[in-house]
């Protein structure tokens, strides 16, 4: 009689560990996330709101929640170096924002999680559309004469605003700072009397904090 009480029991412990992992898996978890239409970096028109939107691959039936936050951008040594701080946005806990009326370079992030624990993020640059383009005038590329300066140009253009530049001195170490050349602040940069190979960089904003990067090297010819 004990036989079959002990067997018994062993089997409704086996039925529950069974239903419990049954509920688990149905449970399901998060598998794969990403920006709605595969695009992380929308431009739209000045002031004019953007749609953004995540879509989230599940397995089973997964208890998915999302928060939005929106980032505030510090630079550091100009616009060379910056970092992006994000804060919650209260009542963004869809899988969808529309974000206010666009008049700079703003920055967003959605958290995903699932029941289980697990967390992901997709983050989101909104942009002015100020068909902001920037190029080199000439090669990128300059040998000179040792002790001889080069002549380094950019040129750029946009739809609306004005544009800023600032030439920088790229530091040899890549885990150094680049320095910012004071006064060079024009299209333009003519550079003191080189000694050896130097690389140089032109960043060009506009007004909306859309940015082009356009690196320099200048070689020695010594032919």
């Amino acid at each position: 009689m004990k036989k079959h009480i002990l067997t018994a029991a062993v089997s409704v412990l086996l039925l529950c560990m069974l239903l419990a992992c049954t509920a688990l898996a149905d449970d399901g978890t998060i598998i794969n996330v990403a920006p709605a239409g595969g695009n992380d970096t929308l431009y739209v028109q000045l002031n004019q709101s953007a749609d953004l939107a995540v879509e989230v691959e599940t397995s089973g039936d997964a208890v998915v929640s999302y928060q939005w936050y929106e980032g505030e951008k510090t630079y550091y040594n100009y616009t060379r170096s910056y970092s992006i701080n994000y804060s919650e946005i209260e009542g963004a806990v869809s899988s969808s924002l529309v974000t206010n009326p666009v008049t700079t370079a703003e920055y967003y992030m959605c958290s995903i999680a699932d029941s289980s624990g697990s967390s992901w993020n997709v983050y989101f640059n909104v942009c002015v559309d100020n068909q902001l383009s920037a190029t080199h005038v000439g090669e990128y590329r300059t040998y000179v004469t040792p002790g001889e300066s080069a002549s380094l140009e950019v040129y750029a253009s946009c739809s609306s605003g004005s544009l800023s530049y600032q030439w920088f001195q790229c530091a040899d170490d890549p885990d150094e700072d680049d320095v910012a050349i004071v006064g060079a602040v024009s299209s333009s940069y003519e550079t003191e009397a080189c000694t050896s190979f130097t690389q140089y960089l032109c960043i060009v904003k506009d007004e909306y904090d859309n940015t082009k990067y356009l690196n320099f090297e200048v070689g020695m010819d010594n032919q």
